[in-house]
């Protein structure tokens, strides 16, 4: 049985998807993603799977987001027509915890990594899924992956001609394991697959609303600075882990919780609250579900 651990995008809420890896470790096996044969990730997602597929401990790449989360998010941009942030800090960071520059090629494990480039084959948009089962990808640096599958729209710029993953697989679970059937040339039977969210925004609208593109795309409280945008992701994730249900049956287990108010996916004070989020989520028995399904499908299944 293979076994894939699918990580979404979601910015500086994936220190919630970190809290949860670890509390699994501490709670369930120490080494655990030593027995995960696919790692899969989007955004945010990507460089948490990187690390890990690495050998990095998720209390590791946790600490990676405490420190240098307020850098990356630091001053905004005051022109309004270009992205929200800077790359460079990102572009340090990447660089202090990857010093070694590494390929898909210098990778134990596999990963699958979503990114969308902007010319495509053809001339147009068109979505890339990174991998390193073949020699296709073998020599692509994994840092500039990463800056391009974090190259969320109007929060980084592009790079090297490539934006967010995010933009068609914000939740990369199905990415991950169609890549794998093909590439294993296994069926979906052969698979088992642990899909980590962000946290769930306890965002919405109690009333009926006339906007316009300026009101959508302007400040709302509990909304975030751009409520269209804060609409598309919160809702990217659940046909993917209705669908996957569907094909996998038990085989695939959905780990996200709901958060305590609306956490911007560019806000780095929010650390402290999103991982006291996941130790609540602890005290649900969404965590003893998951931590079964851990162990019999990641610790005990061959």
């Amino acid at each position: 049985m293979k076994k894939i651990l699918s990580i979404d995008g979601g910015g500086i809420r994936g220190v919630f998807s970190l809290a949860l890896l670890d509390f699994l470790e501490k709670e369930v096996d120490k080494d655990i993603m030593d027995r995960i044969d696919v790692f899969g990730g989007t955004s945010t997602g990507s460089l948490i799977a990187t690390g890990l597929a690495l050998g990095f401990k998720p209390s590791f790449m946790l600490r990676v987001y405490q420190v240098f989360g307020a850098m990356i998010f630091g001053a905004r941009r005051k022109d309004s027509k270009k992205a929200k942030y800077d790359p460079k800090m990102f572009t340090k960071a990447l660089s202090f915890v990857f010093p070694k520059k590494p390929k898909f090629a210098d990778l134990n494990k596999k990963i699958v990594i979503p990114v969308c480039s902007l010319t495509g084959s053809g001339g147009f948009w068109e979505p890339e899924v990174r991998h390193n089962f073949s020699e296709k990808w073998s020599e692509c640096s994994l840092v500039d992956t990463l800056m391009q599958s974090c190259a969320a729209p109007m929060y980084f710029p592009s790079h090297g001609k490539a934006v967010d993953g995010g933009v068609f697989a914000l939740n990369p679970a199905s990415v991950a394991l169609t890549t794998a059937m093909r590439e294993y040339r296994l069926s979906a039977d052969a698979f088992s697959v642990l899909s980590v969210g962000t946290g769930k925004s306890p965002s919405s609208i109690s009333r009926d609303i006339d906007w316009g593109k300026d009101r959508w795309m302007s400040p709302e409280p509990g909304l975030g600075d751009w409520p269209f945008y804060t609409l598309l992701t919160e809702m990217a994730s659940f046909t993917t882990n209705d669908i996957l249900s569907a094909v996998l049956g038990d085989r695939f287990f959905r780990l996200d919780g709901l958060l305590s108010e609306h956490y911007p996916m560019d806000d780095p004070t929010k650390i402290k609250a999103a991982i006291r989020d996941a130790e609540k989520l602890k005290e649900s028995e969404l965590w003893i579900h998951a931590k079964q399904y851990v162990r019999d499908r990641f610790l005990l299944s061959v």
